[in-house]
């Protein structure tokens, strides 16, 4: 068992330079020393340190485990940022007809590996936790693996590689069977990836050599279509991925602000005020004039949104019999976006799950049994899973969810996040009946929800200065609330450097998104339960970090996104759904201080937030 390290087991350090040598350097070195490196400890490190894994208390083998799982992510990423190199040094091979794409041929067994990798950290997971999530599991990896095998098709129903992965499944089943109740071990992951990896390994190489003589190279169509199939299972991790960029922008506003007003004199606030303010003016009429996404409707929509999560709050501060004076700080929202971030996305792309799961055993039984006219009816069937109706109800049903959750943990005293989950709720349920009823050219958009908080912030602004009442807490409120609302507008500011380098700006968004989730969304398996033991819940977040990578990879390098799934679209909605909703719920926050002349709540160091709201 290994052991962790002492800084682990004294918590969260902070990463800024020793103050007794910092403090001796000149203060015109010193001050802006301390902004930045507070800066960049607040915002990139801290969450690192308080969401990453942790070595502490692992099972023999788990260290090993996660090594290799790194190691493959740091290749996927690699993969990624060097996609355009890789293409251009590397043989391609073109599709003919169907869906156009192009890949470096000799890649094709890395990607294959990667795969093999993450479906064996899910499987071996699997293999001890609830029983119903053991038993969806495993008939995926079993569905998977029948999947590969049908693409060796040889004369007769069975050829070899077909047989291999029959055996294989049948053995993964009896595996699992056996090990089920035992406690983990970390030869289970050996022997998992082991018997996937060869069987299918296998298949796809006698798939290929049956199929050159006709001149057909089967290994990337092979990989196209595994990958255009299970691919949609990143799906949930895409959207998930989507809440980052906006966590970060709200992240930062709060932290520029709070190193200002710690380590400058009230004149650099007031000086960044100004500023602030006429940037956003500027923007604001360069918008309007230029008609970008901005109308009379969405304005009016952008007021009603807001007035639907201020009203969500003041019920759920009803319902707990609690002071409305102290709502949720936009600090203690946005450190708990990332938690609920995973499984919301998870239900907003439920449907996803079986529709990929009946295409597997639909393709699999057209493999074995050719065609019918059951299976041709079954598969339009299956296709209503994804269709977008089905989609749209679905969300709509997951957002009222959300609604209802918000309210019944407030009535348990419950703080913070009920109104998150309010205000994500509010969101989702307005998207899906745009998406469901009727046009959505009344809808919100980001430039118009930003000129309201702009017209918003400039009027209290104005009634402060005109009432003689404007105070040097509300001038930081304030400065946080336009500074968020222009990094919201302007949230590419992330993902666009990584375009350039890239190529294209939707690999990077959700790349972005990925591994900000990989660096700080990993603090749920730092514990472990009965049904989802500790080495079980470390499998499960390697596995879903490093198969999204992979499926980015892909589409990366096959520089076609139909060619497999279009991720950066579902990042799209998660940034547009979470990102929505914690920048107006964070501007509900800071402006409801500003309105009572509260101190904004600008760092989070040694402070900690009570369960239940205050009353007097």
């Amino acid at each position: 068992m290994s052991e962790a390290p002492v800084s682990e087991m004294q918590g969260p350090q902070k990463a800024t330079a020793p103050r007794s040598r910092v403090e001796s350097w000149p203060a015109i070195l010193r001050i802006p020393w301390l902004m930045l490196s507070e800066f960049v400890d607040h915002v990139l490190l801290e969450p690192h340190r308080e969401g990453r894994l942790r070595a502490k208390d692992w099972p023999v083998g788990v260290v090993s485990i996660v090594v290799i799982a790194v190691i493959a992510y740091i290749v996927a990423v690699a993969l990624i940022l060097f996609s355009a190199p890789l293409r251009a040094a590397l043989p391609l091979y073109v599709s003919a007809g169907g869906v156009s794409f192009s890949f470096p041929r000799a890649l094709l067994w890395i990607f294959l590996v990667l795969l093999v990798l993450s479906v064996s950290l899910l499987q071996t997971a699997a293999m001890h936790v609830a029983t119903w999530l053991c038993v969806l599991v495993t008939a995926l990896t079993v569905l998977i693996t029948l999947f590969v095998g049908v693409t060796d098709a040889e004369l007769g129903a069975f050829s070899s590689g077909r047989l291999a992965t029959i055996a294989a499944s049948i053995l993964l089943v009896v595996f699992v069977i056996v090990r089920r109740r035992s406690s983990f071990a970390w030869w289970e992951f050996a022997v998992v990836f082991g018997l996937l990896g060869l069987s299918l390994a296998f298949s796809i190489a006698r798939a290929a050599v049956t199929a050159s003589p006709g001149g057909v190279d089967l290994g990337p169509i092979t990989l196209s279509v595994v990958m255009f199939t299970i691919g949609q299972l990143a799906i949930p991790s895409a959207i998930a991925a989507g809440s980052a960029v906006a966590e970060l922008a709200t992240s930062s506003a709060l932290r520029a602000v709070g190193v200002v007003r710690r380590h400058l004199p009230v004149a650099a606030l007031v000086v960044g005020l100004v500023a602030l303010l006429s940037w956003r003016a500027w923007v604001v009429v360069e918008t309007v004039r230029a008609g970008e996404s901005v109308a009379p409707l969405q304005l009016g929509s952008s007021v009603a949104l807001s007035a639907l999560i201020v009203g969500a709050w003041l019920l759920l501060a009803r319902l707990r019999g609690s002071r409305v004076a102290s709502p949720p700080s936009a600090t203690e929202l946005t450190d708990k976006l990332s938690g609920v971030a995973q499984p919301i996305g998870a239900g907003l792309a439920i449907t996803f799950g079986p529709f990929v799961a009946a295409m597997l055993l639909l393709q699999v039984l057209f493999g074995y049994l050719g065609q019918a006219d059951w299976l041709t009816t079954a598969s339009g069937a299956i296709g209503l899973l994804s269709h977008s109706v089905t989609i749209g109800v679905t969300r709509l049903a997951v957002g009222v969810l959300l609604l209802v959750l918000a309210i019944r943990w407030a009535q348990r005293q419950r703080r913070v996040v009920p109104e998150l989950l309010a205000s994500i709720g509010v969101v989702v349920v307005t998207l899906s009946a745009a998406s469901l009823f009727g046009p959505v050219r009344w809808l919100w958009t980001s430039e118009s929800l930003s000129i309201v908080a702009t017209i918003v912030c400039t009027g209290l602004l104005v009634w402060f200065l005109v009432a003689r009442t404007l105070t040097v807490n509300r001038m930081a409120g304030l400065a946080v609330a336009l500074l968020l609302t222009a990094l919201f507008q302007q949230r590419d500011f992330v993902s666009d450097p990584l375009g350039a380098v890239l190529g294209f700006t939707g690999v990077a968004f959700v790349l972005f998104g990925y591994v900000w989730a990989f660096l700080t969304s990993g603090s749920y398996a730092n514990e472990g339960s009965k049904r989802y033991p500790k080495p079980a819940r470390i499998l499960l977040f390697l596995a879903s970090t490093l198969f999204g990578v992979t499926v980015l990879a892909y589409t990366a390098l096959a520089r076609n996104p139909d060619s497999a799934i279009n991720l950066g679209a579902f990042a799209d909605v998660g940034d547009q759904i979470f990102g929505t909703a914690i920048v107006v719920g964070a501007l509900v926050a800071m402006l409801r201080g500003v309105l009572s002349d509260r101190e904004p709540e600008l760092d989070t160091a040694g402070k900690e937030t009570d369960s239940a709201a205050t009353t007097s």
